[in-house]
């Protein structure tokens, strides 16, 4: 097994951040290798984190074993990582902080379809919006609206559109969704814009040949 160290993200202090050495990572009983191949940044808690706005004796998220310790600098931060056993190849989502080379629990890791690496990250915000639709409690036909169009108000208009496991339409500027309409409500004049504008591109949601399904987003 190789002893090059792994490379990390740290906070460091407000607005400021480094690739830091970490130890090799070596598996344990019942833990894999997985090597990263995307690591998803989310612009709002990070956003916070990166900006120091988090309470120092905060825990970082007593619910993941890889977030241990609170937000004292310097400190490990991310939950949205995707990489490949190196065992076995498979592709896999972990919630890890952003990491080159890490180890992990085979069961805590999530078994991937072969997607792209960078939708893939976006798994988290994709709970987040199906726990929005279960929330709001909808009913068929009903009319919803999603107020603001980043990531997550664009997937949770998806799912509201789209039937459980069939997520086949494209979202284009102008907030279509397959025969239907979305419209996002936004507050900044600049992003009503944006999201009028055909090309815009602000996130695409389809199925590829092999029955995949994909989704990229714009920023927030």
């Amino acid at each position: 097994m190789s002893d090059v160290p792994a490379r990390a993200l740290f906070h460091t202090a407000p607005r400021c951040v480094e690739i830091r050495e970490v130890p090799t990572p070596r598996p344990a009983a019942g833990e894999v290798l997985v090597r990263t191949l995307s690591s998803g940044i989310s612009g709002g808690t990070e956003r916070l984190v990166y900006r120091g706005e988090v309470p120092a004796d905060l825990a970082l998220d007593d619910t993941i074993d890889a977030l241990g310790g609170a937000f004292s600098y310097p400190f490990a931060y991310g939950y949205a990582c995707v990489g490949k056993v190196a065992e076995s190849g498979q592709r896999v989502f972990a919630f890890h902080p952003h990491q080159d080379v890490f180890t992990a629990r085979a069961g805590e890791l999530i078994p991937l379809p072969a997607v792209d690496p960078a939708a893939a990250t976006l798994f988290p915000l994709v709970e987040t919006a199906l726990q929005v639709t279960l929330d709001a409690g909808h009913g068929y036909r009903d009319q919803v609206i999603v107020l603001g169009a980043g990531v997550l108000g664009l997937l949770t208009g998806l799912l509201l559109h789209c039937p459980v496991g069939v997520i086949g339409a494209a979202v284009d500027g102008a907030g279509h969704v397959g025969d239907q309409r979305l419209q996002p409500v936004l507050a900044v004049p600049q992003r009503r814009l944006a999201a009028a504008s055909p090309s815009s591109g602000m996130a695409r949601c389809g199925v590829r040949d092999d029955g995949t399904s994909a989704v990229s987003g714009g920023g927030r």
